[in-house]
């Protein structure tokens, strides 16, 4: 007995240990995984004291894919001559080739500066793709894709720049590809370079007239309103947590104090439309003199180290901001006594490799809201990717020129979804949703088929605003929940009078790879 317990002892001081090691040595391990997380935590803590050692990598195949997008993104004229300085003592320049590639995006003159420095190898099947995807042979690389080896990220790269840039010549080679993971990106590419959208919109309007991808649950709301309880007013900002086979709704209820509720539903006996409110409902409410003494709404939760870390806005006293509460059986919730962890609102959390992924909105230049991210590996310490936004409005005349917000993401076959809300006109009134994908969290894409939702007709319940698309996938089907505000003059002012929210349904028979 007494030997079993110090084996449980010696595994939990290791599993610690291994917690709380540093970058340095992180990166002296031999483990892969460690010499990964290292890389990770450089980047987004931005410690540019780690440049020699990140392009010390780069030689590394099992590595050398992270350790130059970390660079990329700590990118500037000095780390471009380290890596050039590397580059030239090495035979196999294959992880240097892949930096100067991620970094031509952001500064496409990089390769004119280099150019003299790169050769083809022809025996090295990577290194000679990425010669030719640099130097702009785009067809020759094309001929080689199948035969790369390692670049799971560059492919991705290679499709991605194939479909921005519409390159014509491609497009016979974009049928071709069968990869799974690959599969999505290629079907976007192909629609970039021949555009082809099957929604009918009427954008005076504002609504989607014909739309093959959802169809509204003809009895909305699924969530209503309900006279003389916490949610006489509003039920709004749906968030889904499923673990052991329940699956845990929270929500926004209203009744004059915004707080936080949640319904659940059995997982195999899931119907789209019946959840049960907890009795004890509402289980997160307004703070005393504090930032969340207003309004506590917009839940996002992610089940982390055997806790629900429950983030949410909180209006009150000061900036906006973005609160957290925890809970060991997802129904009694403590509020962090540090709060709030971020400044914005509107969080959405990923969970990857260990690392919780905060996106949230701050206002923007145009009057209108971007979204940006914060990451943490503890869920209480969060820090800022950046001060610019990884995803912000659309272009000037698009129906998402102004503001995007909201997020909701879904990762499926490595590529995560984002379906958030956008407009044109309003800070926070948005008429539709948009979709846009990322492979590595930090670079979206945006649809060719946005957007792909919109508020409802006039007098229909949602015919004012929608905000936070929960997309559910079960069995053969996605289930998008989302907020809907609707009623009185609704359809034509901004929280037009006698209007109010709810939460609504759409299904969908197709995949979201088939919405891009």
């Amino acid at each position: 007995m007494k030997f079993f317990l110090l084996i449980i002892f010696l595994l939990i001081n290791t599993s610690c240990k291994n917690s709380t090691e540093t970058i340095e040595q992180k990166l002296l391990s031999n483990d892969t995984y460690k010499i990964k997380s290292a890389i990770t935590d450089i980047w987004r803590l931005n410690k540019t004291e780690y440049i020699v050692n990140l392009a010390d990598l780069l030689i590394k195949k099992e590595v050398r894919e992270d350790a130059a997008f970390a660079l990329s993104l700590l990118a500037s004229d000095n780390v471009d001559m380290v890596v050039l300085n590397k580059m030239n003592i090495r035979e196999d320049k294959t992880g240097h080739y892949i930096y100067f590639l991620l970094r031509k995006k952001k500064k496409p003159a990089i390769v004119n500066n280099i150019k003299k420095y790169l050769k083809f190898d022809e025996k090295n099947t990577d290194m000679a793709f990425l010669y030719w995807f640099l130097n702009d042979e785009y067809e020759k690389a094309a001929k080689i894709f199948n035969q790369i080896e390692t670049l799971n990220l560059i492919k991705k790269e290679f499709l991605i720049f194939t479909g921005n840039n519409k390159i014509k010549k491609l497009y016979s080679f974009l049928q071709e590809i069968k990869d799974a993971q690959l599969l999505p990106v290629a079907k976007w590419a192909m629609n970039r370079i021949s555009p082809e959208t099957v929604i009918k919109y009427d954008f005076k309007d504002k609504v989607i007239l014909y739309n093959p991808y959802w169809k509204k649950y003809e009895k909305n709301p699924v969530i209503p309103t309900i006279p003389d309880t916490f949610k006489s007013i509003h039920t709004a900002n749906p968030d889904i947590l499923v673990e052991n086979r329940i699956i845990y709704f929270y929500y926004r209820g209203g009744d004059g104090n915004d707080r936080i509720a949640v319904a659940t539903a059995p997982y195999d006996y899931f119907d789209g439309k019946t959840f049960a409110d907890y009795p004890k409902n509402p289980i997160i409410s307004i703070g005393k003199d504090a930032f969340d003494d207003l309004a506590v709404l917009d839940p996002a939760a992610v089940y982390f180290n055997k806790k629900v870390f429950l983030y949410y806005s909180g209006l009150g006293k000061g900036d906006d901001a973005i609160g957290l509460a925890t809970s060991d059986n997802f129904y009694d919730f403590v509020k962090y006594k540090n709060n709030p962890v971020l400044t914005g609102r509107a969080p959405e959390v990923v969970l990857k490799d260990g690392i919780i992924y905060m996106y949230f909105v701050l206002p923007n230049e145009r009057m209108g809201y971007s979204i940006h991210l914060a990451t943490s590996i503890d869920g209480y310490n969060f820090y800022r990717f950046s001060n610019n936004p990884v995803f912000t409005y659309g272009e000037n005349g698009k129906w998402d020129s102004k503001t995007v917000t909201t997020p909701r993401i879904r990762e499926v076959n490595g590529i995560y979804y984002m379906v958030y809300a956008g407009d044109d006109k309003y800070m926070d009134y948005p008429p539709y949703f948009g979709i846009a994908f990322s492979f590595d969290l930090i670079n979206w894409y945006r649809s060719t088929q946005n957007p792909i939702f919109s508020r409802g007709e006039k007098r229909q319940w949602d015919d004012g605003g929608i905000w936070f698309a929960e997309v559910f996938p079960y069995k053969d089907k996605l289930y998008m929940y989302y907020e809907g505000w609707g009623g009185g003059e609704s359809h034509e002012k901004e929280y037009g009078p006698g209007g109010h929210s709810q939460i609504g349904m759409a299904e969908s028979g197709y995949k979201l790879e088939d919405m891009l």
